[in-house]
């Protein structure tokens, strides 16, 4: 639910092409070397210790968010390509790759220790060249930079968090997490009032929904608030997600067999955490696979800060 329908099914995804409606998993060889051959590049570009004010533009989408927690461990956004953020640290160690995760070949999430010694969280998504943020080096005949591959989130924890030696607080992180989850879960296939306010206490009041496209351009289907033309962003807000919750008739319970929690990395003392999340719509067509970034301060219990969302076949 509350994701968007793709408008068919692709059967030939080929690495550059444009082809709308269901996203494929990458396969291993070439397409999945060009993908992480380009993701690598920007990465060494955004988090090699040696990144131009200027050249923020070609790496950073410009509705993109540096989600970073404040020494009073919230979790403030901000836009990383405004000139006052992101102050020039000085570089501690060499960057360090810690995963790499691709759900499709236009969605990644990469794990990494940053030049600070900070582990971080970053989402990228590929667009297509017309649907670029206009930057340097983005001219007619320059090329795209890294094969259209943004960053749209990054997720920094806070580094006077200190570490938890007790067994016990780990295993409570972990059921609490396990606990968020869930409720997302209970929210797709839901609906009604109490749901709504459900969303509105598990997602940060400054979190929203991102996905690429997957209308065809000559789609008679005009872009809605939930969907877009193929290799463009769209960014769903949290005002529509909650009163798409809201609208909702809740789910048959078939709709719910082939949901799953894929992935679970808990970071930075389990103030960060990553979810893949493969969830069911209600009409039993799509299976979505979510990203979702949710953060926490030892005061608070975990919010989801970003959802992205990539639409399958109902296999």
């Amino acid at each position: 639910m509350n994701h968007g329908a793709p408008g068919g099914h692709d059967h030939h995804h080929h690495h550059h092409s444009s082809q709308p409606g269901f996203r494929t998993p990458v396969s291993l060889g070439l397409e999945a070397a060009q993908s992480t051959s380009n993701i690598l590049r920007l990465l060494e570009t955004s988090h090699g210790g040696y990144l131009p004010r200027d050249a923020l533009t070609s790496v950073w989408h410009s509705q993109g968010l540096l989600w970073e927690q404040q020494p009073d461990h919230k979790w403030v956004a901000t836009n990383p390509t405004s000139p006052q953020t992101t102050s020039e640290a000085k570089a501690k160690q060499a960057p360090q790759l810690l995963s790499l995760s691709l759900s499709d070949d236009r969605t990644a999430l990469v794990k990494l220790i940053g030049v600070d010694g900070r582990t971080r969280f970053v989402s990228l998504l590929r667009l297509d060249a017309e649907f670029l943020t206009s930057g340097k080096g983005m001219g007619m005949g320059m090329g795209v930079p890294n094969d259209g591959w943004m960053i749209v989130r990054e997720f920094i924890a806070g580094t006077n968090t200190v570490a938890t030696t007790n067994h016990n607080d780990n295993i409570s992180t972990i059921k609490t997490l396990s606990a968020a989850i869930h409720q997302y879960l209970s929210i797709e296939h839901g609906g009604g009032p109490k749901d709504k306010k459900i969303a509105q206490q598990l997602f940060h009041p400054d979190a929203s929904l991102l996905s690429i496209g997957t209308l065809p351009n000559d789609s008679t289907e005009a872009s809605s608030e939930w969907n877009g033309p193929v290799g463009s962003l769209v960014e769903i807000s949290l005002d529509t997600y909650v009163q798409g919750v809201a609208s909702q008739t809740p789910h048959e319970d078939t709709s719910q067999k082939l949901d799953c929690l894929k992935t679970l990395d808990v970071s930075a003392c389990g103030t960060m955490a990553a979810a893949t999340v493969q969830v069911g719509n209600g009409a039993q067509t799509t299976l979505f696979e979510d990203y979702l970034l949710l953060g926490r301060s030892p005061t608070t219990k975990w919010q989801i800060l970003s959802k992205i969302f990539s639409p399958r076949a109902w296999k």
